[in-house]
């Protein structure tokens, strides 16, 4: 809720090198999740929040500067961390208008909006908790959502899991076609992504 209050008439912001850096190892998926919530925080003020930085990006596994980095190599190999794939599965899902978006529950952060260039609804999930937590979605002001929809998660029964140069997927994203339900159960420890297309007369 960083910006909700933003004043609105003042000058936008740009949120330079944030990222999750303490508690969580060298960047691990409770980082990613968290990571992940804070950024629906500033999607969901984008009409004042411009731009956003991750910091920082590089690191070679034999040389650490920093406690927790985006992407970690040695001499032959590359190991992408859950925070990477937090920020891919943003931007490749990033909404050209954020709907009003509330949710009855301590450990849910939730947003969802509309994409134009594809005409979907596109909704992000994120679930902290160590259970599987049901959602069961109230689209008021919205044509009703049918048929298929595309269902990305990013999670690990282990909130500790790291992605290393000898574990590279630890904590990969797993994407699937899906029927469109109303309910949905979100696994432990996990940033879910919906992407539904609109009904084709309302596009």
């Amino acid at each position: 809720h960083q910006y909700d209050n933003a004043d609105r008439k003042g000058p936008r912001i740009y949120v330079g090198e944030y990222g999750c850096n303490s508690g969580v190892g060298e960047g691990n998926l409770l980082a990613a999740l968290s990571e992940a919530a804070f950024m629906l925080g500033l999607e969901r003020n984008s009409d004042i929040v411009a731009m956003a930085s991750y910091a920082p990006l590089l690191f070679n596994v034999n040389d650490v500067a920093w406690p927790t980095n985006m992407i970690g190599f040695d001499t032959s190999r590359v190991a992408p961390r859950s925070s990477y794939y937090v920020q891919e599965l943003f931007a490749a899902n990033r909404p050209d208008q954020s709907l009003y978006t509330s949710i009855q529950s301590d450990d849910v952060f939730a947003l969802a909006g509309i994409r134009n260039s594809t005409r979907e609804v596109v909704i992000k999930l994120v679930n902290r908790a160590a259970v599987p937590h049901s959602v069961t979605f109230d689209l008021k002001g919205l044509p009703k959502l049918a048929g298929r929809a595309v269902m990305t998660t990013l999670s690990n029964p282990d909130p500790g899991a790291e992605n290393t140069v000898d574990e590279r997927d630890a904590v990969i994203p797993v994407e699937a076609s899906v029927s469109f339900e109303p309910t949905v159960t979100l696994k432990p420890f996990s940033l879910t992504i919906l992407r539904v297309s609109l009904p084709t007369d309302q596009q």
